[in-house]
């Protein structure tokens, strides 16, 4: 007996996703930061970053934080990147492993121990 197609299904219908590209980028580096250990917060205007091991500046941000959003690159023909709260291009939102390397980088503190000593110049 041939296997055939149910007369009653019809295609599904033509819905938009769920979430938008860049708020699944976001997601995704979500995932990445936490196992790096950052603490992470959606909001409606990005991803709140902050890693609790790293004193921050002042009574108000007690730890380092930053706030990333994905947004299209004009520049880089409007392919979705990430961006600090100062705008500033971190890297193509497609690149999630990198992008998790570089902000938590960016929100860990160079101790003086840590930094390679540099000879003076003679």
């Amino acid at each position: 007996m041939p296997l055939g197609k149910p007369a009653h299904t019809s295609p599904a219908p033509n819905r938009p996703p769920l979430i938008s590209a860049a708020h699944r980028q976001l997601a995704g580096l979500a995932v990445r930061l936490g196992a790096r250990r950052m603490e992470i917060d959606h909001n409606p205007t990005g991803l709140v970053v902050r890693n609790p091991q790293a004193a921050g500046c002042c009574p108000e941000n007690r730890v380092l934080s930053d706030t990333i959003v994905c947004r299209p690159f004009e520049r880089d023909g409007n392919h979705l990147w990430f961006f600090t709260a100062a705008n500033d291009p971190i890297i193509e939102a497609d690149r999630l492993d990198d992008a998790a390397i570089r902000i938590a980088a960016r929100l860990t503190p160079r101790s003086a121990a840590t930094q390679p000593e540099r000879r003076a110049r003679r």
